[in-house]
């Protein structure tokens, strides 16, 4: 758990995980306050826990994402659960979800979730569609900029402890910081192994207005193609940034268990990065119709816009890139993305 002036709602998020059916072997905190509020609640629980509660205050101001990061290097076990300060955990969560690590193979469990306001009761303006997942999926079968909100994770240590986490890819979200802890745990799960993600609402996810992130609102269609359209050859070049990075910490990888299962995704990574270098090159407004057209037929004849759960583009973004290329209207594209996590119906948009 990373906490940042958490005293207001942290203590039921406690009392919730010492309530567990299957209670955990620690629980490590990092607190990135300014002062001893929320320390001074973690301490008072600590007194009592049924496990083994260790606090690190950090001496300066870390962020969110490093915060966290931090908190996972200080653990001990094999596998992590992540914990947002503003939640409450329902009784069976980790029961549930370490049963489905008896099969080697799972690198990550996820589970829906129940978004409720700062009482708790259900919030009727979010709901949980974002967290539509449901069974069993291979490695890299699952869509790689999917946004893992980690409150709602469980996750194989290994997956933080086998590349250099200082050299981790940007994150698509928020293309000026590196990856979240739970993005950086999607990528690397779902490229190196099976991802088993639940039906059961196992969290209830707070929303108030100091949320780090929020439960992501419903998009219209209409809302849905703004954002898309928004999206041009700059969105597309760092996509294409980021997909070879991504395969650069792929290349790190030399735990046997895993070697294998990281050289197909890095494959895959790379296919991935040439297709959006592609199809920043198709939203060049210097291109003339000719050139356009002919770039849209090396896409197509890469099967770049195979479905985006195999490493396409996708087929609405075939879509976009065909009436584009029979418009003539081309264009550079947003400079910038989002800077909020709140905003993931939004970032998927952009993608498309």
């Amino acid at each position: 758990m990373a906490t940042y002036r958490g005293e207001a709602f942290i203590r039921d998020q406690l009392d919730s995980i010492a309530k567990q059916t299957l209670l955990p072997d620690e629980l490590v905190i990092t607190d990135d306050s300014p002062d001893n509020r929320t320390a001074r609640v973690v301490r008072e629980f600590a007194a009592s826990a049924p496990f083994p509660v260790r606090l690190y205050r950090n001496a300066e101001r870390a962020g969110h994402p490093e915060n966290f990061f931090r908190a996972i290097s200080l653990c001990e076990g094999e596998l992590i659960a992540f914990a947002d300060q503003d939640d409450v955990w329902l009784p069976e969560k980790l029961e549930r979800m370490r049963a489905a690590f008896d099969d080697p193979s799972v690198t990550l469990v996820t589970h829906t979730v129940a978004v409720v306001d700062t009482t708790l009761n259900p919030k009727p303006d979010r709901d949980d569609r974002h967290w539509s997942l449901r069974g069993t999926y291979a490695p890299l079968t699952t869509d790689p900029w999917y946004i893992l909100f980690g409150m709602s994770a469980m996750v194989r240590a290994d997956l933080f402890r086998m590349t250099s986490l200082a050299f981790r890819p940007a994150d698509h979200t928020r293309n000026d910081i590196l990856l979240s802890h739970d993005l950086f745990a999607w990528f690397m799960a779902t490229s190196l192994g099976t991802i088993v993600a639940l039906p059961d609402r196992l969290v209830l996810y707070r929303q108030h207005d100091a949320n780090t992130a929020g439960a992501p609102p419903t998009l219209s269609i209409g809302d849905k193609l703004r954002w898309a359209l928004r999206a041009g050859r700059v969105v597309y070049a760092n996509m294409a940034a980021m997909a070879r990075d991504r395969a650069k910490v792929l290349e790190q990888v030399t735990d046997a268990r895993y070697t294998e299962a990281a050289r197909r995704a890095q494959e895959y990574y790379e296919k991935l990065q040439r297709a959006y270098e592609l199809r920043a090159m198709l939203y060049d407004p210097a291109l003339s119709r000719g050139e356009r057209s002919r770039t849209l037929l090396r896409l197509v004849a890469r099967a770049s816009y195979r479905p985006v759960v195999q490493g396409g583009l996708g087929r609405r973004a075939l879509v976009k890139d065909l009436y584009v290329t029979l418009t003539n209207a081309a264009h550079g594209g947003v400079m910038n993305y989002r800077d909020h996590r709140a905003d993931a119906a939004e970032q998927k948009a952009l993608t498309e």
